[in-house]
């Protein structure tokens, strides 16, 4: 455990470690863009490492919250919404890629599905096409962001002015073991309110594995300071995190084959079988798993409620 300092050096610290990697992530996905006139080069762990990166970048936007203001940063929470949105797409189709070559299928269907795959490759590389133009130039002019109503930016430059901000503005003194003690605690009280849900309502489960992303990311980042019991807290909701993961890419493979139209019916019908078989394994882990996990969830939110349940600033830094 380190001694305790203010969460602006902290967060500071690690969210332009993340800036430069999102910028190094966003190089990745242009520079993986075919070139040579038709040659495939695209790297497969591009688009993911950097939707990572904008995710825990987002993540500790939420947390920076008490120390720069919301107001400051919720025009960088909401871009950087718009960036993983739209490469969000490029990820799913290499998702479902993989989800469906890791199941066992009649050869018959088999034949079928890569097929049917081989047939969207073009569309795909049309979308990998798309996500670098955006990246590159930014969305249209006319593409607002959140309810300040601004123009969304070109990545890079609101990453710039996100690394301006964190180093110059001014921010409250908050404690940073303080901060993160309350951050945790929420976390942990946003996935209690879905721990209970049913593993079979695919849109529960999904949010819930947003909210472990959160708490994972959170955990991770106050870890060294919190202690043993935070840095557990973090493996385990990385754990929920891929588990929640493997069932929402079932879950999206499977409506994607149900309404697939250029795969013949007894084959559809035997990925389906194949993928609903997959699905209510992984569903059957992760109920065990959250009833587990629930009084390590309890006493995390019981260490950061405090008197008032929340940090106040009351003095800035220059």
């Amino acid at each position: 455990m380190t001694t305790a300092g203010l969460a602006r050096d902290l967060l500071a610290r690690e969210m332009l470690a993340l800036i430069a990697s999102a910028r190094e992530g966003a190089r990745r996905v242009a520079a993986s863009e075919a070139t040579d006139g038709g040659a495939d080069t695209h790297d497969k762990e591009a688009v993911h490492d950097f939707r990572v990166s904008l995710r825990r970048l987002r993540t500790l936007l939420g947390v920076a919250r008490a120390v720069w203001g919301k107001k400051r940063l919720a025009r960088f929470r909401d871009e950087l919404r718009c960036y993983a949105r739209a490469t969000g797409v490029l990820r799913d189709e290499e998702v479902l890629v993989e989800t469906l070559g890791g199941i066992d299928l009649p050869e018959s269907a088999r034949g079928a599905v890569n097929a049917w795959l081989e047939a969207r490759a073009p569309e795909a590389r049309a979308r990998r096409s798309e996500a670098v133009v955006l990246l590159r130039e930014g969305p249209p002019r006319r593409v607002k962001a959140g309810e300040h109503g601004k123009r969304v930016r070109l990545l890079d430059r609101s990453l710039e002015r996100l690394g301006e901000r964190l180093q110059f503005s001014r921010a409250h003194e908050v404690p940073a073991d303080a901060l993160g003690l309350e951050a945790i605690a929420k976390t942990a009280r946003d996935v209690l309110s879905l721990a209970a849900s049913d593993p079979e309502d695919a849109a529960a489960m999904h949010a819930l594995r947003i909210r472990f992303k959160r708490m994972r990311y959170t955990a991770e980042l106050f870890a060294d300071l919190l202690g043993d019991e935070i840095a557990e807290l973090a493996k385990h909701a990385a754990k929920m995190q891929k588990r929640l993961g493997e069932l929402h890419d079932l879950d999206e493979a499977i409506g994607r084959i149900r309404e697939a139209e250029g795969i013949e019916v007894q084959a559809r019908e035997a990925t389906v079988a194949a993928l609903v078989a997959a699905r209510a394994a992984v569903a059957q882990k992760a109920r065990a798993d959250l009833e587990r996990l629930e009084p390590v969830l309890q006493r995390a939110r019981a260490r950061g409620d405090g008197d008032d349940g929340k940090v106040v600033g009351t003095q800035t830094t220059a």
